[in-house]
């Protein structure tokens, strides 16, 4: 079985609850759950402005070097000052 997580803001949470999700008004109350593949987008603050990059096998080999700067790196976050064009433009 997969593991799944939770991620809150709230500190005190003793028990999940299911409650309406107001995205998703045509949903049932829910708790929301990220597979261990996606919690690094759930790191950091929620006003933090991230991109999380991933390395594929559709990656060019010089963008990794720009981005990942470790031969065995297959993850980089860009956090916190960096402005979204700034981010854009490393990516690139």
């Amino acid at each position: 079985m997969e593991e799944l997580y939770h991620f809150s803001e709230e500190p005190d949470i003793e028990r999940f609850r299911p409650r309406p999700a107001a995205a998703y008004p045509e949903l049932e109350p829910v708790v929301f759950a990220i597979d261990g593949e996606h919690a690094p987008h759930y790191y950091f603050p929620r006003e933090c402005p991230r991109v999380i990059y991933w390395k594929s096998g559709r990656t060019r080999r010089r963008l990794h070097r720009r981005v990942f700067h470790h031969p065995v790196s297959e993850r980089a976050a860009v956090t916190g000052g960096a402005s979204p064009r700034s981010m854009i433009d490393m990516l690139r």
